[in-house]
């Protein structure tokens, strides 16, 4: 039998002090500004890993995910509309048997993903394991 990650009910209590909230509501900022730039343009998108989370450092970046967009070119455009310019665009694929994905990256810490291909299940369930939040979920101060 496999050996479990972690108990199940296993309860760990994890204090933050002031820096660490600020930094995670700056972060969230940029977040909800570019989703909500997006969600104009009727393109839905999540913010995942340590954003979603709550649980940020100094190094933390903010990952948006577009998991169904329409088309790189109707993402870009709406992008631009809104006055963001990415600085490099990537495609990226973490290994042959997943989606092939494009990365455009708006500056040094804030990056949008898409799909270039159609996803598994698998592979969108990973955002949610890894801490995935809405827009919705964001502005309520919610963490995953």
């Amino acid at each position: 039998m496999a050996k479990k990650v972690a108990r199940k009910g296993e309860v760990r209590e994890v204090v933050y002090d002031e820096t660490r909230w600020r930094l995670l509501d700056e972060l969230r900022s940029v977040a909800i500004d570019l989703m909500e730039k997006l969600n104009r343009f009727n393109i839905p998108s999540i913010v995942y890993g340590s954003v979603a989370r709550g649980d940020v450092s100094e190094t933390s970046d903010v990952d948006i995910f577009v998991y169904n967009p329409p088309s790189s070119f109707i993402l870009e455009t709406a992008l631009e509309s809104a006055g963001i310019k990415p600085i490099r665009r990537l495609i990226v694929q973490a290994t042959p048997q997943y989606a092939i994905k494009g990365v455009l990256e708006i500056d040094e810490r804030l990056s949008v993903s898409f799909p270039l291909v159609k996803m598994r299940s698998v592979e969108r369930g990973l955002y949610k394991f890894g801490g995935e939040a809405d827009l919705q979920t964001l502005r309520e101060g919610k963490r995953v």
